[in-house]
């Protein structure tokens, strides 16, 4: 009778965690669907299911934290990041993806931080100086992303996506014909190597990386006002990947030279691609229709933002008021 128990607790003992990992892994892919589906607070209550099976998987801490980023929840996002990186300092792959999570949510300074502490191990990682310039020039350290950026280059010179880096810091400090050199060089690359590619994936690889070419050599367009260059950039980058990211970003240089038709376009499909995380293109939508004189529709653009999030209440509302002054001044005048 005692074998026959040992024997359980040991099948029991191999049996529990196995089950565990299969049900964390049922909530990590519902969370994904929900995170898709625009529903990010369900979403994150599913990741956190799975991080409650498996306490020290760090992988489950950074997927959570991705998830944090479309609620704007920063503070748990830090945490989150900080957590993984605890469980796993010195894993490639989860700090560049942290770091990620951390630059797109403006905490600079924590990022150069764990890249220091990374790069003391792995002093040959391109990707560690990559993500410490990245820092630097968020923090405005031109002086030195430019040296992370050289180093990163050093160690991967076939790294055109570290090349579109340096041109786009050289723009930023003054230096535009030497940044449009290097931008058109390494654009051409691409361009080259996507028309010989053959399998679906690398396309869409190369199609993302190509994109982001052109949306920065447009940033370096914009810095010498040459507007008509950098939309022509930002029309080839959104024919390559037309998502709500690249429409955004062309809608805004179109509002720069007053074609407002164009940009409430990009802005409407942005809003179409985007689902339920548009509070912001229909504010930015909203600003739109007011420079174009189209004061209801703005103010129609505007309750919807302030409906679909309360975070930029007070900045929304004093458009909406505005927007209703607008209304009530056009309305009043003299037929």
């Amino acid at each position: 009778m005692k074998k026959f128990s040992l024997v359980l607790f040991v099948i029991l003992l191999l049996i529990v965690p196995a089950f565990a990992q299969s049900q964390a892994e049922t909530y990590r892919a519902k969370a994904v669907r929900l995170n898709n589906d625009g529903k990010f607070e369900e979403a994150a209550a599913e990741i956190s299911k799975a991080i409650a099976l498996e306490p020290g998987n760090a992988d489950l801490y950074l997927l959570r934290a991705y998830i944090y980023q479309f609620n704007k929840n920063i503070k748990a996002l830090v945490e989150d990041v900080n957590k993984a990186v605890e469980l796993d300092p010195f894993n490639k792959e989860n700090i560049i993806r942290g770091t990620r999570y951390l630059l797109d949510s403006q905490q600079c300074e924590r990022v150069i931080t764990i890249v220091n502490e990374y790069i003391l191990k792995n002093p040959q990682s391109d990707e560690a100086y990559d993500a410490r310039f990245r820092a630097k020039t968020c923090l405005e350290d031109m002086a030195g992303a430019f040296e992370d950026i050289s180093k990163a280059i050093e160690l991967n010179p076939k790294s055109s996506i570290h090349r579109s880096n340096q041109a786009n810091l050289l723009s930023r400090m003054g230096d535009s014909e030497k940044a449009l050199e290097l931008f058109s060089s390494v654009i051409a690359f691409f361009e080259t190597n996507l028309a010989k590619t053959k399998t679906e994936n690398d396309k869409v690889t190369l199609k993302r990386e190509l994109a982001m070419l052109y949306i920065t050599r447009a940033q370096t367009f914009e810095r010498k006002e040459d507007m008509n260059s950098a939309v022509a950039d930002l029309t080839k980058a959104v024919q390559l990947m037309p998502t709500d990211y690249f429409l955004r970003i062309r809608a805004r240089a179109y509002r720069k030279t007053r074609k407002f038709a164009e940009a409430v376009n990009d802005y409407t499909e942005a809003i179409r691609l985007a689902k339920g995380s548009a509070f912001d293109l229909y504010l930015e939508r909203g600003d739109a229709f007011m420079e174009s004189g189209k004061y209801v529709e703005a103010l129609q653009d505007y309750e919807q933002s302030l409906k679909l999030d309360q975070q930029l209440k007070e900045i929304v509302e004093r458009r909406i008021t505005l927007a209703r002054e607008k209304i009530q001044a056009v309305t009043n005048q003299p037929k």
